[in-house]
C-alpha cells in the first residue's frame, strides 16, 4: 500500500468519526432541546453526559478575591461580558480539606480574609423556549445564594429578611453550615429561545469563616406542567420596623420555601387596574422583597420575615406573598398605615380554659373595641397558643433560649416571657439585658409564667422594664398601646 492511499484511508476514517460525533451532538440537542453555550464552555464540558439534567461537568465563569461585578445585577444578563473571570468546573469552596475534586476560591486579600460575596455564570442555550414549562435544580450552598435567569431571580437560600441592598453585603437568615436544597421554577418569562444566562450569588455570613461551597449538580427543562398550591398566610402578622417608614410582615408555615412578600397601595393598585391590558395589576406595581426564613423549635415551623419599607402615612396597603419563582400567589390582605397607633394585646393566662373562657375572651374583644384598637391574643404559655388560632388571627414567633425564657414583638412592645424552670435572678436578668439589647422597642412587658408572692413589686425596675406582670395570678391581661402610653387592664371572666 503507497503513501497516498494510506492518506487517503486515514482522511476517510477522520470524516467518519466526526460525522458520527456530530449525530450524537445533534441528537442530544433534540432530545433534550438544550445544551451549554460556546462563551462559558471548555474542552472538559465537551464530554458531560447526555442526561439534560447532570450538569456536575458544566464550566461557570467565576469571581472570588473580593471582586465585584459592578452595581446592580447587570452581571447576570446578557449585557454583561465575563470574559476576564476565571473559569472551572465546580464544586466551589474556600476550605479544600476534605474535597477530592472541585476548585478553590482564591481569598480577598494576604490575611486570610475571604471575599464577602463570590460571583458565578454560565450559558445554556434553549431550542423553543415556548415548550419548556418548569425549570427544576439542585443547590448546595454556604451560606446564602442568589440563582438569577436572565437577570430575574429565580430562588433564594438562606437570604437575610429583605435580601441585599448591595453586592458585597454579608449577612443570612441563620447559620446552618453547607446545606442543599432542590427548587422549581414556574415563572419562565425570563427564559428565552437561545441563549440564556444562569447567574449565582453566593453570600457570607463571616468572610474571616472561609466556609464559602457552591455546587449546582442538576439541572432540568421539563414540557410537563406542575401543580403549583397558593402560599397560605393564616400566621401573617405584622409589626413595627427600624424607622417611621417601615414595618415588618412575617408569616408561619410549616413548608421550607423560598418565599417574597410584594405590597402596594390601594390608590396605586385601582390605577394599574383602570389600565388597559391582560397582565395582572398587583404583580405589575407592586414592590416585592425576599422573605428571610429560620426555623422555630418552640412551634415546629418556620417563620418568614421581611421589612416592607418607604410606607406613606394615611394610606392603604395590599400585600401578598408567592414563592421565588412560581407563578401563584396567596389571598390578598391590608393594612392601614397611619401616623397615630392604637392597638390591644390580650395576653391570656397559661392554661386558661373551661368555665368562663369564651366570655373572657368575649370581655376582652369588647374592651379592645371600646378602646379603638386592634385586638391581637396571645398565650402565657406556647402550647396554650396554638389552640386559638381562630380568635387570635396572628400569632407572632418567638425566640427561645436554654432555658425556656422566650421573648416575641408586636410594633413598638418587646414581651419576654420568664421560664418557671429558671429561677436564678442573674440569668434571667442577663436574659432581658440580651433582648432589650438585641430588639430595641420602645416598650418592654416582662410576664412572669409562675405564682408571685408580690405583684406590686417590679424586681426588675432597675433593668429600665416598664411594667412587670404576673401572667399566671390572672385570667386575661389587656394590654392596651397608643400613642400616650401604655397600659395595662385585668379583664375577669
Amino acid at each position: 500500500m503507497d503513501n497516498r492511499t494510506k492518506l487517503i484511508r486515514c482522511v476517510a476514517a477522520a470524516v467518519l468519526v466526526l460525522a458520527f460525533a456530530l449525530s450524537v451532538f445533534v441528537l442530544s440537542v433534540n432530545r433534550y432541546g438544550f445544551s451549554v453555550g460556546g462563551a462559558e464552555q471548555s474542552e472538559a464540558e465537551t464530554e458531560k453526559t447526555e442526561a439534560s439534567d447532570d450538569i456536575s461537568g458544566w464550566v461557570w465563569r467565576y469571581m472570588d478575591a473580593g471582586g465585584t461585578p459592578g452595581n446592580g445585577n447587570v452581571w447576570t444578563t446578557e449585557h454583561y461580558r465575563a470574559d476576564a473571570w476565571n473559569a472551572a468546573a465546580g464544586p466551589f469552596y474556600t476550605s479544600p480539606e476534605g474535597k477530592r475534586s472541585g476548585t478553590t476560591l482564591t481569598a480577598a486579600d494576604g490575611n486570610g480574609s475571604f471575599a464577602p460575596t463570590y460571583f458565578f455564570r454560565t450559558e445554556f442555550s434553549v431550542e423553543d423556549a415556548g415548550a419548556v414549562r418548569q425549570l427544576n435544580a439542585t443547590v448546595r450552598y454556604s451560606d446564602a445564594v442568589l440563582v438569577y435567569l436572565n437577570g430575574e431571580i429565580i430562588f433564594a437560600g438562606n437570604v437575610p429578611p429583605g435580601g441585599y441592598a448591595a453586592n458585597l453585603e454579608t449577612g443570612c437568615s441563620e447559620a446552618s453550615g453547607t446545606v442543599e436544597e432542590k427548587f422549581c421554577v414556574t415563572d419562565l418569562s425570563a427564559l428565552r429561545s437561545g441563549t440564556n444566562i444562569l447567574a449565582v450569588e453566593l453570600h457570607q455570613e463571616d468572610p474571616a469563616a472561609g466556609r464559602a461551597y457552591f455546587d449546582m449538580p442538576r439541572l432540568s427543562l421539563l414540557e410537563e406542567e406542575t401543580e403549583e398550591a397558593a402560599p397560605e398566610i393564616d400566621g401573617a402578622f405584622l409589626e413595627l420596623g427600624g424607622s417611621e417608614e417601615q414595618v415588618y410582615a412575617n408569616f408561619l408555615s410549616k413548608d421550607a420555601e423560598s418565599w417574597e412578600v410584594g405590597y402596594i397601595t390601594e390608590s396605586a393598585l385601582k390605577a394599574y387596574e383602570d389600565a388597559e391590558g391582560d397582565l395582572d395589576p398587583f404583580a405589575l406595581g407592586a414592590t416585592y422583597v425576599l422573605l428571610g426564613r429560620t426555623y422555630d423549635e418552640s412551634r415546629q415551623c418556620y417563620v418568614y420575615r421581611a421589612p416592607l419599607s418607604l410606607l406613606q402615612k394615611s394610606e392603604t396597603y395590599l400585600y401578598r406573598v408567592r414563592r421565588v419563582g412560581g407563578r401563584t400567589e396567596s389571598e390578598t390582605r391590608q393594612f392601614d398605615f397611619s401616623a397615630s397607633l392604637s392597638y390591644a394585646f390580650a395576653v391570656i393566662r397559661s392554661g386558661f380554659s373551661g368555665d368562663g373562657a369564651e366570655e373572657a375572651l368575649e370581655a376582652a374583644e369588647t374592651a379592645a373595641d371600646g378602646l379603638g384598637g386592634t385586638l391581637r391574643f396571645y398565650a402565657a404559655d406556647r402550647a396554650f397558643a396554638d389552640g386559638i388560632p381562630d380568635r387570635s388571627g396572628s400569632l407572632p414567633g418567638c425566640t427561645l433560649d436554654s432555658a425556656g425564657n422566650y421573648s416575641f414583638t408586636y410594633h413598638d412592645v418587646l414581651f419576654l416571657v420568664l421560664s418557671p424552670d429558671e429561677g436564678d435572678p442573674e440569668k434571667r436578668e442577663a436574659f432581658i439585658r440580651a433582648e432589650r439589647e438585641r430588639i430595641r422597642r420602645h416598650w418592654t412587658v416582662v410576664l412572669l409564667n409562675e405564682p408571685w408572692t408580690d405583684a406590686a413589686e417590679n424586681p426588675y425596675g432597675a433593668l429600665g422594664v416598664d411594667l412587670t406582670v404576673n401572667a399566671a395570678a390572672q385570667d386575661i391581661l389587656l394590654v392596651q398601646v397608643t400613642d400616650s402610653g401604655l397600659r395595662t387592664t385585668l379583664v375577669e371572666p
